[in-house]
């Protein structure tokens, strides 16, 4: 078994009886299973389907299966749902579910990122499922524009005003054999390529508007979302970009703009796709102390990663630009009023002047941070044939999670 999905009734049952097998986007088909009973759901009734395609989520050996109420598990991937078939279909994350499928696949090299998310809402949990809503089947778990410290534990967010959204990375997979890259390789291209919708690079811009096609060093990369990971904060803008063989066949032949930019194959830029992906605080790095003892005891592989770097070519920070405090320390500035707050219209009048006061405080810098947060969080990948992109190397960094040199999240095993 490669993959599951949860259909609605409404599409699996038109007539009186469901339908044994469905398509979706005219390439994937899912099975029914004999005997198979509908699911009742808070969202109505569903029934599972399995496949045994590549192409299907998560695309690779499923070994186990759990139930419960999150959105994601660590090292599982969610099962998607769909309300129509065919051509149209685009599997997705259903958020009025109140209980998801969590499924547990075997990892190899031949795992690779398909799509990048970025969730946001008001919490966490909120975040999560916005990333899945939108198709991730799995995330990095890690808050990227909330850092909870001090005594109370207080979130300090990206924007006093309330604007700011907490933020996560999701993600999904796709699998290809040996065999079928193999083959594209013997028959010179001509054979269909399985690997043209996985990802083989990721960028970060730094103080620059979203663009729906950037090409970059002769590459050209689609905007992971619309998202500013710096959205509602006084701070640069960062929007994520990847990008994949098949934007580069499209971009070529929709005549590659008006000055006739012809972009290369990827496979020219990029030896290896990308198998894994990880966040980590401060100065941690995507090494674990254990294995690199090994491998200096025992010779195993040595898994290399590299950083995500920004247009500029530099390792980007995804709070770039923004001051996180444990507390804040009123330098003493009092507001007066040449009134008295006598009648109930009177004391709203003042409550918004104070408020009106306070944010001037603020911006005059009347009111300081008591001690500065590292709220510093860097995006790795990892590549299939454990190559590094050049200027990417890590270099220096923490092998071990403690509150002084930053934790590790969400590294994709």
């Amino acid at each position: 078994m490669q993959g599951f999905l949860l259909v609605a009734k409404s599409v699996a049952e038109p007539g009186t009886a469901p339908i044994t097998t469905l398509e979706i986007k005219g390439k994937t088909a899912y099975h029914l299973p004999s005997g198979s009973q509908p699911i009742p759901t808070a969202d109505g009734i569903y029934y599972l389907y399995n496949s045994q395609n590549s192409a299907s989520l998560p695309g690779a050996p499923i070994y186990d299966v759990s139930v419960d109420d999150q959105a994601f598990v660590r090292g599982m991937s969610t099962i998607l749902c769909a309300n129509e078939v065919g051509d149209q279909a685009r599997p997705y994350g259903n958020a009025k579910l109140r209980n998801f499928i969590h499924c547990s696949y075997r990892k190899s090299d031949a795992v690779y990122m398909n799509a990048l998310y970025v969730g946001k809402g008001d919490d966490m949990d909120a975040a999560l499922l916005d990333a899945m809503v939108q198709g991730a089947t799995e995330a990095v778990a890690a808050d990227i524009s909330v850092e909870k410290t001090g005594k109370e534990g207080n979130p300090n967010r990206k924007s006093n005003d309330g604007s700011s959204k907490h933020m996560v990375i999701g993600y999904r997979t796709m699998s290809a054999t040996r065999e079928q890259i193999a083959l594209h390789k013997r028959t010179a291209g001509t054979s269909a390529d399985p690997l043209r919708e996985a990802i083989r690079d990721v960028v970060i811009t730094v103080g620059e508007p979203m663009q729906e096609t950037l090409v970059h060093n002769g590459v050209v990369y689609k905007p992971v979302s619309r998202t500013n990971l710096n959205e509602g904060a006084a701070a640069p803008p960062l929007y994520l970009y990847e990008c994949m063989d098949h934007y580069t066949i499209a971009y070529n032949a929709n005549g590659a703009n008006a000055k006739k930019l012809v972009v290369p194959s990827l496979q020219s830029k990029f030896s290896s796709p990308i198998t894994k992906i990880g966040m980590a605080r401060g100065d941690r790095v995507p090494y674990n102390e254990e294995l690199i003892w090994s491998i200096e005891q025992e010779g195993d592989k040595f898994v290399a990663w590299e950083n995500v770097l920004s247009t500029k070519g530099q390792k980007t920070d995804l709070n770039y630009g923004i001051i996180t405090a444990d507390g804040w320390k009123d330098l003493g500035s009092k507001v007066t009023f040449d009134w008295d707050a006598e009648s109930e219209w009177e004391a709203e009048v003042d409550v918004e002047k104070r408020e009106e006061k306070r944010k001037e405080e603020i911006a005059n810098e009347n009111i300081v941070p008591i001690s500065f947060v590292d709220n510093r969080r860097y995006l790795f990948v990892h590549r299939e044939n454990n190559s590094v992109k050049p200027g990417a190397e890590i270099t220096g960094g923490f092998v071990t999670d403690t509150e002084a040199v930053g934790r590790l999240y969400g590294v994709h095993e």
